[in-house]
């Protein structure tokens, strides 16, 4: 389809098959969900189903928003808190560099921001959450916490906008 109209920025999102019409509602509603995945990832454009969101079906499903939010407060309370209060944005920052395996020359490029920029972020968010960001299961932990809050942050629908500005 973006051959045909010669643009590269839109977006298909795909529930499950609906096998009768009591289906359709739940079809519709993973559809939504893998949008808002979609237009939360490092790459908003393109096609996406439900069945490959992964762990984002989790984390996007309203039954579990009020452990979600737990699990977004729990890991990334004190980096909202201060993002909000100095007008900076620690958060994205730690999503990019966990979104890219703690690279930090990938990071500082989606970023658009140097190196030492980036290195200096990283001591300060690490400062602030007090988290050891070289401990594995500490990574894994931010990660679903920052994808967790990116996917409650984005409406359905809403144009995408860059998961790391």
């Amino acid at each position: 389809m973006s051959r045909a109209y010669g643009d590269t920025n839109g977006v298909i999102a795909k529930g499950e098959p609906a096998n009768s019409p009591e289906q359709i509602p739940r079809a519709y509603e993973q559809a939504q969900r893998a949008l808002r995945a979609r237009q939360q990832s490092h790459n908003p454009y393109g096609f996406i189903a439900y069945a490959d969101l992964g762990v984002d079906r989790l984390l996007a499903l309203d039954g579990n928003a009020e452990e979600v939010e737990r699990l977004i407060s729990d890991w990334l309370g004190d980096l909202l808190g201060y993002d909000h209060r100095h007008g900076t944005e620690l958060v994205p920052t730690l999503a990019a560099y966990l979104d890219h395996g703690g690279k930090y020359a990938d990071t500082s490029t989606t970023l658009t921001i140097h190196r030492n920029t980036l290195r200096y972020r990283i001591s300060r968010i690490t400062e602030i959450s007090g988290h050891d960001l070289n401990d594995v299961e500490t990574q894994l932990n931010l990660h679903l916490a920052t994808r967790a809050w990116r996917l409650r942050r984005a409406s359905v629908g809403e144009p995408p906008r860059n998961a790391v500005r």
